[in-house]
């Protein structure tokens, strides 16, 4: 079960080391998309350092390449733009893939096996659930796209930077 061991407490990691495994991920999928998946990043420095669940971004990553990207004839780009507003994080992750209609978007966030990703089997069900066990009802993910612009998908967390 992909999802055991990532529900515990203290599973957080830095957002920097969040985005080395996303990094990590995407020269993978390059490999297997030709060199075609561009990654831009626009994130302050200082937030590196605050700390998010791990395994948050890759399921959102992966959906934007299959779902997105996969179908388009030019490179793709996926942009991650992490900002802070007072006390929470804002995590944009933005592709410019074929984007979805609603009923798509609703089904993905309702999925509930891993059948909305590729293989790691972690939907974005299970990543919206685990955010919200750890820090309640008003964080999570949000999903916004229009079809044949992309699709952005923003999520919310609380600032958090303490020691592990």
């Amino acid at each position: 079960d992909p999802v055991a061991g990532l529900s515990s407490r203290g599973s957080l990691v830095t957002i920097r080391e969040e985005l080395d495994n996303i990094a990590n991920y995407v020269t993978i999928q390059n490999v297997r998309y030709y060199g075609c998946i561009q990654m831009r990043y626009e994130v302050e420095d200082r937030l590196l350092d605050y700390r998010m669940p791990k395994m948050i971004l890759q399921p959102i990553v992966e959906n934007a390449i299959f779902h997105g990207l996969a179908e388009l004839e030019e490179d793709g780009i996926i942009t991650i733009r992490i900002q802070s507003q007072l006390d929470e994080v804002v995590i944009e992750v933005c592709d410019n893939g074929v984007g979805m209609d609603h009923d798509t978007m609703q089904n993905l966030m309702e999925e509930k096996s891993g059948a909305s990703t590729g293989t790691n089997g972690i939907g974005l069900h299970n990543v919206q659930r685990r955010i919200q066990l750890h820090f309640g009802k008003p964080y999570g993910i949000q999903v916004a796209s229009k079809i044949d612009e992309g699709t952005i998908f923003s999520i919310l967390l609380p600032a958090i930077i303490e020691a592990k």
